[in-house]
C-alpha cells in the first residue's frame, strides 16, 4: 500500500513535466538560442512522459496486490 502511495508522486511530477517543462529546467537548459531552448523543452516533456508512464505501469502491476490487501 505504501508503495502505491509513493508512486503517485513521481507520476504527478512526470505529468507536470509534460504540461510545464520550463518549471523543471535549470538555468543551464534555459540558455542558448531559441532552437536550443525549444529542443530542451521537448526533451524535458519526453522525459516527463517516460517518467509518468513508468510510474503508472508500476502502479498497474502492483494494483492487484493492493486491491487484495484492502478488500480480499
Amino acid at each position: 500500500m505504501v508503495g502505491a502511495l509513493v508512486l503517485l508522486l513521481p507520476g504527478a511530477i512526470g505529468i507536470d513535466m509534460v504540461i510545464r517543462p520550463r518549471r523543471h529546467m535549470n538555468a543551464y537548459l534555459r540558455r542558448g538560442g531559441e532552437m536550443l531552448r525549444e529542443w530542451n523543452e521537448l526533451q524535458v516533456r519526453l522525459l516527463g512522459l517516460l517518467f509518468s508512464c513508468g510510474a503508472v505501469w508500476i502502479l498497474y502491476r502492483i494494483l492487484p496486490s493492493v486491491w487484495l490487501e484492502w478488500f480480499g
